[in-house]
């Protein structure tokens, strides 16, 4: 038999009588590109090409490797619903009031 556990709050999840919920969360980094005013006279070409020939040096450096990533968690219904409201667990801003002065 199968067990799962929340991967939020280690809850153990009985499959028999709730929901589990399987979240695939898969991660990309990819290199901007940010042209400065001095960079003008550049041909956008030329610079495509010095890029792409920077990825091609990288490509055996371990931070290549790991340019994309995926994960995949177990949640129950309480984290599942949590995790909609706030998929980046980042911390909810404060409602602002200013008076009326």
């Amino acid at each position: 038999m199968l067990h799962f556990t929340c991967d939020r709050c280690k809850r153990p999840i009985d499959t028999d009588n709730e929901l589990r919920y399987s979240i695939q969360v898969r991660v990309e980094v990819c290199m901007g590109c940010y042209r400065s005013p001095s960079q003008e006279d550049i041909d956008p070409l030329d610079r495509v090409a010095d890029e792409l020939q920077l990825l091609q040096d990288d490509a055996d450096d371990v931070h290549a490797a790991r340019l994309h990533s995926g994960h995949g968690f177990d949640l129950c219904s309480g984290c599942y619903r949590a995790y909609l409201k706030n998929p980046l667990a980042r911390e909810m801003p404060l409602p602002m009031g200013f008076s009326e002065n």
